[in-house]
């Protein structure tokens, strides 16, 4: 199991948050308390990709396809250079 960072009374969601397992939303409960849908802590639904923001969600794709695009294209333009080279 995880290790999950200490949670002090009176810190909440304050915003809309869904449990990591059932998806029931966590807005103003307490971070140390427990999804009262299936008992699942609920500090546990604090790093949950589902309770990121959508445009977070949409920056980090533009990112890892930024990184996918440039492992394939820079190879190419070195082999391209060497090749103008030769």
């Amino acid at each position: 199991m995880p290790a999950h960072p200490p949670v002090a009374p009176g810190h909440f969601y304050a915003r809309e948050h869904p449990c990591v397992r059932c998806g029931y939303n966590l807005q103003t409960m307490e971070l140390d308390e427990r999804c009262p849908e299936c008992g699942t802590p609920g500090v546990e639904s604090l790093g949950s990709l589902s309770a990121a923001r959508p445009e977070d969600v949409r920056r980090v794709g533009r990112g890892v396809r930024a990184m996918a695009w440039s492992a394939i294209v820079f190879p190419l333009v070195a082999a391209g250079l060497i090749y103008v080279d030769i």
